[in-house]
């Protein structure tokens, strides 16, 4: 009944993907309206996508690969430094988040100068282990 999480959880990293995206080349271009906004949309998306996933993991469990060899290899190479980004990851948006809320803008970009690049990474990353396991 909950096969379609697995579909979901991509389906949120790719548009997460596009939001940040979208959001520094906002904030390139002198745009403070349109940036915040895109960047919370970001964070919420991220939010639902962490519940689906965590209702996902609790119910259906983890998908494997069932191959081997250099394909497994890369695979979990792929999931292991996703994992760690993924958790490194939170802290960082979320503190991002807020020193761009307060108006803090200096430490505000000296934040996301990692944030940005490792959400990026965990949002692709995720992805790819996505297409590894289900269409692959």
């Amino acid at each position: 009944m909950l096969s379609w999480l697995p579909h979901f959880g991509a389906l949120c990293n790719l548009v997460i993907m596009a939001l940040i995206v979208w959001a520094l080349v906002a904030i390139r271009a002198g745009d403070r309206e349109l940036h915040p906004k895109l960047m919370k949309a970001a964070i919420a998306l991220g939010g639902v996508f962490l519940v689906s996933y965590i209702v996902q993991v609790s119910t259906i469990g983890h998908a494997r690969v069932e191959s081997e060899g250099l394909y497994r290899q890369v695979f979990l190479a792929i999931l292991l430094t996703h994992t760690i980004a993924a958790v490194a990851m939170l802290p960082l948006v979320l503190r991002a988040a807020y020193l761009g809320i307060r108006g803090r803008f200096e430490d505000h970009k000296k934040v996301v100068r990692l944030a940005y690049p490792v959400w990026l990474y965990v949002g692709v990353t995720g992805f790819v282990v996505y297409l590894m396991i289900y269409h692959l």
